[in-house]
Formats: C-alpha cells, structure tokens, sequence
C-alpha cells in the first residue's frame, strides 16, 4: 500500500529540519541588524562570527548580551569570545 509521503518520518524530519534552519537563519539576521543599529562599525564582525552558529539557544543568548551591552567596545568582546570553542 502506498503511503502518503507527508506521513512518512523521513518527509516529517526534514520538514523540521527546515524549520530550525529557517529559525536559525532568521536570528542571525536579527542579530546583525540589531548589532547595525546598536554598533555599526561591527556589523562586518557580527556577520562573521553569526553564520557559522547553528545552535539557536547561543544566538538567543547573544541577543540578551548585545542587547544589553553598554558600549562597542562591550560588544567587540563579546563577538570575539564566539570563536571559542565553548560557542
């Protein structure tokens, strides 16, 4: 018997897939917007140390960080520390 392929889990896995990517995707434009409008002479760092971060709890994070930073040089410190292993 032929099954629906949108019941399959093959086709539901990928479905969700796409759908944290997607969520994945959109964080880090937010972010380097909001790094835009907050510091722009970060932007260019901003978009480099974002677009390799797949794990939204650590861009969820850095919106709270660079939200709530007080200064460029706060925020240069921070887009830095992404690089290390424990981002």
């Amino acid at each position: 018997m032929l099954q629906n392929i949108e019941d399959t889990p093959t086709y539901k896995r990928l479905v969700q897939q796409g759908r944290i990517e997607g969520q994945v995707e959109g964080a880090r434009q937010i972010l380097v917007h909001l790094v835009q409008a907050r510091f722009p002479s970060l932007r260019t760092l901003a978009e480099k140390q974002f677009a390799t971060i797949t794990d939204l709890q650590v861009l969820h994070q850095a919106a709270s960080q660079i939200g709530s930073a007080r200064t460029a040089r706060d925020t240069r410190q921070y887009l830095q520390s992404l690089q290390s292993p424990s981002a």
